[in-house]
């Protein structure tokens, strides 16, 4: 019989500790987390030098679909995080769901059904607990201590600690069952490609974080391996990268656009507005592939695709925007099998009749699940033993159970 607790035993125990500090033998577990770990996690798009990787005449070049291939495998990896605020500490649960063709899920972590650690071993925690005050909790497995101050507490840091859990989380599904995962699948005489959601890295500028360096030697473990990695990054609003090509700048001026300083999304939205491309329905435009250097080897090659709604699909469905990162590795891998990046893509979405590619979008859904699940059934327990929560988060619990009443 397994000694590892069970979820609901995990989260009930914390809840006591919370409630009574120092009341519990210390046990084996996590140790806690230094303020300098959790701040290195950054948000913030990549700033680091680019150029050209292919010529090009245009800013925007047309795509067809391609088939969709049953030989190749997408596997998806995505995480989520929430917060539970309470009196006691600011409790951070994260989660991560890795889903294949179906789709199906492959690996829950934390599992609700059975033994929470079972995608592998050594997985990082899932649950961060930020203490009010000198709260000492007892160490405790899946559970990490992050020691602050009340003078650093702000939304900013728990934006970066939920940076830091999400990171901690794909790195280690990389590394661990994902590999596993592919593997399984190459043996099977299929191809697998994975999705990744976010960066393969991001570069402030000054060069690469100790985190970004971990997940980037992550990938390259994947692609020793035979494996080829797509990063899958769904929100461009503050990236910088088209503007801070000179090469591409002059593309964009050939079709009579000046966009000195502009964010990707906004150029690319002007380029569509001005009649630079027809807006076919069905139709996919990129960019021409970009090299993004972070310094110290570690370069990454990105290009962007806007996928115009088809003819069948409702009124109001709007493009969809989504930037692909990989490496030269993954390119060269891909292409051995004349496919490039952007058709295995468009394989695991429009192929798929999905504006968003289907293995990341399940991750997603089934991520995000696993957060409102852990972050309910922690509530639960520290209203049943008679503490309190926070205002913010009592009114978002009670308006989701309001909902899934209606």
């Amino acid at each position: 019989m397994s000694s590892t607790p069970s979820v609901s035993e995990i989260v009930g125990e914390l809840a006591r500790d919370l409630l009574n500090p120092g009341s519990s033998s210390r046990r084996s577990g996590r140790s806690s987390l230094s303020l300098s770990e959790i701040l290195e996690a950054s948000g913030d798009e990549d700033r680091g030098p680019v150029d050209m990787f292919e010529r090009a005449s245009r800013p925007l070049l047309p795509r067809r679909v391609p088939g969709y291939s049953k030989d190749m495998v997408h596997v998806g990896v995505d995480t989520s995080t929430r917060l539970l605020a309470t009196p006691y500490a600011d409790i951070l649960v994260s989660a991560l769901s890795v889903s294949g063709p179906g789709p199906v899920e492959l690996c829950d972590y934390p599992s609700l059904y059975g033994e929470p650690m079972s995608c592998g071993p050594s997985p990082p925690p899932f649950i961060y607990v930020v203490p009010h005050g000198a709260v000492e909790l007892p160490e405790q497995e899946g559970v990490a201590s992050v020691m602050a101050s009340p003078s650093d507490l702000s939304q900013s840091f728990i934006s970066k600690l939920a940076d830091y859990a999400r990171l901690s989380l794909e790195r280690w599904a990389m590394e661990v069952p994902v590999e596993q995962i592919a593997r399984a699948f190459a043996e099977a005489g299929r191809r697998p490609v994975v999705m990744l959601d976010g960066p393969i890295f991001i570069s402030q500028g000054k060069g690469v974080g100790n985190l970004m360096v971990q997940r980037y030697e992550a990938v390259k473990q994947l692609e020793s391996a035979g494996v080829p990695v797509i990063g899958v990054v769904k929100r461009v609003e503050r990236s910088f990268i088209l503007s801070s090509s000179p090469s591409y700048s002059r593309l964009l001026e050939g079709c009579g656009l000046s966009a000195p300083g502009e964010t990707d999304s906004m150029i690319l939205q002007r380029l569509t507005s001005l009649g630079c491309v027809d807006e076919v329905p069905g139709r996919v435009y990129v960019t021409p592939k970009i090299i993004v250097k972070g310094g110290d080897g570690i370069e990454k090659i990105v290009e962007y695709v806007i996928m115009m709604p088809s003819a069948w699909q409702k009124l109001g469905v709007r493009s969809k925007v989504f930037r692909l990162e990989y490496t030269e590795e993954t390119l060269n891998m891909l292409e051995e099998f004349n496919v490039d990046p952007l058709q295995a893509f468009l394989g695991d979405s429009l192929a798929r009749e999905s504006l968003e590619p289907v293995s990341v979008s399940m991750s997603d859904r089934r991520a995000k699940a696993l957060t409102s699940s852990l972050r309910a059934l922690l509530a639960k327990e520290v209203v049943g033993l008679g503490g309190r929560l926070g205002y913010e988060s009592e009114v978002e619990l009670r308006g989701l159970a309001g909902e899934g009443e209606e």
